[in-house]
């Protein structure tokens, strides 16, 4: 069986095995083609594709990563084959040392301070968020490593600052509904990405 909405089956209950695969894959419904085809890259200043040649894929960026966010896509079915951060896995949680951009070697993550850090954007939608309810949930308020500089709680209504916001995705990794209420467009696919 397969919950009709994405192309995972559920478990047969029964036997314990995943039962036969019977539906049609629909890419426009899939949960992978919405998150997982669409990664972010870890904290680059460069332009999506000027990034992807600029990598090298050594890998260094995944081993001092504090939080273990960042991934390399072996099989460049996710990320191009580069280095990327799936916030539904674990955010990036935009640490002090900032130890991917440091240990970039080839520049691909040159430096930046946390503030001009451009991984995407949050989006707020308020008709699936828990506050419609319960006006006490500010999760992602609460979790953002950028803080109140990057979102807040204004007239009741969570409000994400486009300016302040760096798109690490712990907003959306720590948010209580599904589908998630805030998600993060990542640079590459917004209308009007910053240079």
């Amino acid at each position: 069986m397969a919950c009709g909405r994405c192309c995972v089956p559920f478990p047969n209950r029964s036997s314990g095995r995943l039962p036969r695969w019977n539906a049609p894959w629909n890419p426009s419904a899939s949960w992978i083609n919405r998150h997982r085809l669409n990664p972010r890259h870890p904290c680059n200043p460069l332009a999506e594709d000027k990034f992807l040649d600029t990598c090298t894929r050594c890998g260094h960026c995944v081993t001092v990563c504090p939080a273990a966010a960042i991934q390399i896509d072996e099989f460049g079915l996710r990320g191009k084959g580069a280095p990327f951060i799936d916030p539904e896995m674990m955010p990036c949680v935009v640490c002090e040392g900032l130890f991917c951009m440091r240990e970039c070697p080839s520049g691909a993550l040159g430096y930046l301070p946390r503030w001009l850090i451009d991984m995407g954007v949050a989006t707020w939608n308020p008709d699936s968020c828990v506050r419609k309810y319960d006006d006490t949930c500010t999760t992602c308020i609460d979790q953002c490593p950028i803080g109140s500089d990057a979102i807040e709680l204004r007239d009741n209504k969570i409000h994400v600052k486009e300016n302040g916001c760096v798109g690490c995705g712990a907003c959306q990794y720590y948010c209580p509904t599904y589908p998630k209420s805030i998600t993060v467009i990542p640079k590459s696919q917004r209308t009007n990405p910053n240079p």
